[in-house]
């Protein structure tokens, strides 16, 4: 039996993958009780429900003919035995794909309260749709990424919105003050609370949520509460089994510590493209290309995985909004009729960019930073948001 553990982006690509080359008897394991659905969509969802979440179509498993363990939560894994211990059975395997994706990771009291929520399932998504209507004002605790783009939709839906960060501005892992101010404008334009330097240790109430306190001693009142304060790998019940750093440890070939054994997705740690540096990488498409390639070398093919990407983009802006590789060091930056290029550059190498607005030419931008082409003799940079210019250079 070759098992996969877990039914997200990179554990059903993995299911395809195989079951395209194999007729072997597949086993698909989920903690959830849902068809696999896609954590991309769920802000989506929560606006609009539907069955768009289910982005591979709710009948993908009876399709891809496994046997599917929805709902079944695997509490353990056996590497000398080969087996799978879950919450309701025992199931021995031969190969076995980990892609048991993250979970929230909220380092405050209170998250049981029942009007808490968190965007890591789709369960509890759901519960906040349904409850959504009846509340008039949110209280998102975290400004990365998520948390932003749940804030957005919460302004969208019509919801009084608070926003509480950390640190001094949105998405501080990707951005400067300068360039998440323009994310943060949209948010006020839109009449969202913005709240920073405020870290969030306790959400409290008798019996609901009521607000959140800070640090500080700060209290931020509301009806419905979002925790959007990071995630951490699902590796509990293999940690003492598989080499294991912030996440799975895994080689070139998406394999793990021991034969046989790959894994694929928010679980595991690969290596940027760009910088080399080894990290978890959250993000859909790598996601998909890591449950392609372990599933290739799982069947005997040696295909190495040649690198993560990183890439944020928000919606629901008004305007488009990239950020992509390696945003730290020197950079060159040019504004023009109200758009905005910031480009990264180390060793001759452009290594990141930002852009706000036009972005004709990011696909162009991403080729020329994976190439490695030398751009010091294109200086000053600002050529760059010209396509013609582009396309010479690529093609040098």
């Amino acid at each position: 039996m070759i098992g996969i553990i877990g039914a997200g982006p990179a554990g059903i690509t993995a299911a395809e993958t195989l079951r395209s080359y194999s007729d072997s008897h597949i086993t698909i394991f989920s903690s959830e009780s849902h068809p696999p659905y896609n954590p991309v969509l769920l802000t989506t969802h929560l606006k609009t429900g539907g069955d768009k979440v289910f982005w591979k179509g709710k009948d993908i498993l009876e399709r891809l003919n496994v046997d599917a363990r929805l709902g079944e939560k695997v509490e353990r894994l056996d590497v000398k035995n080969r087996r799978i211990i879950t919450e309701k059975g025992d199931y021995v395997f031969d190969r076995l794909v980990i892609a048991s994706g993250s979970r929230l990771y909220a380092p405050l009291k209170g998250l049981h309260l029942p009007n808490v929520y968190n965007f890591k399932s789709l369960t509890q998504v759901q519960n906040l749709r349904s409850q959504i209507k009846e509340r008039k004002k949110a209280v998102v605790v975290g400004g990365g990424f998520q948390g932003t783009e749940i804030a957005l939709a919460l302004c969208e839906m019509g919801l009084e919105v608070t926003l509480i960060e950390a640190t001094d501005r949105i998405m501080p892992d990707r951005l400067d003050k300068k360039t998440s101010r323009f994310i943060e404008e949209v948010l006020e334009s839109k009449g969202a609370e913005l709240a920073f330097n405020s870290f969030g240790v306790e959400f409290v109430g008798d019996g609901v949520c009521r607000a959140v306190i800070t640090k500080d001693g700060d209290e931020f009142a509301g009806d419905i509460f979002i925790a959007a304060t990071g995630m951490t790998p699902n590796i509990d019940f293999c940690k003492k089994e598989l080499e294991i750093s912030k996440g799975i440890i895994v080689n070139e070939y998406m394999e793990t510590s021991q034969n046989g054994i790959y894994a694929c997705g928010d679980v595991c740690e690969t290596r940027n493209r760009i910088t080399g540096e080894r990290e978890i990488f959250a993000n859909y498409w790598n996601a998909v290309r890591q449950g392609r390639i372990a599933a290739l070398n799982l069947l005997g093919h040696r295909i190495p995985y040649d690198g993560s990407d990183v890439m944020n983009s928000l919606k629901k802006l008004g305007f488009h909004f990239i950020v992509a590789g390696d945003v730290s060091g020197e950079y060159e930056e040019v504004e023009k009729r109200g758009n905005y290029w910031r480009f990264y550059i180390k060793d001759g190498r452009l290594i990141g960019y930002i852009i706000v607005g036009d972005i004709s030419n990011a696909g162009l931008f991403y080729k020329l930073m994976l190439s490695g082409e030398d751009v010091s003799r294109f200086r000053p940079l600002h050529q760059l948001k010209d396509s013609d210019f582009v396309f010479r250079t690529i093609q040098q």
